[in-house]
């Protein structure tokens, strides 16, 4: 609710479905994450860091789009 992603007034609720294609986004980010964090003392080459920055602007991952 802090972030708008949830109208409580709109009655909205989850599916089964939305909570697993959820999860599987999270899952998905986590893993990215880690593997970033594997190697703390690299720094990613631009292009690199350029391709992950688009990635998530892209809207495929809805978890890290900010509301509107």
């Amino acid at each position: 609710m802090t972030l708008g992603r949830v109208d409580p007034a709109a009655g909205d609720t989850a599916t089964a479905s939305d909570v697993a294609d959820a999860v599987a986004e999270m899952e998905a980010l986590y893993d990215a994450a880690s593997l970033v964090r594997s190697v703390p003392d690299a720094v990613a080459p631009g292009e690199i860091a350029a391709r992950i920055r688009a990635l998530l602007a892209s809207g495929r991952y809805r978890l890290v789009t900010p509301p509107n």
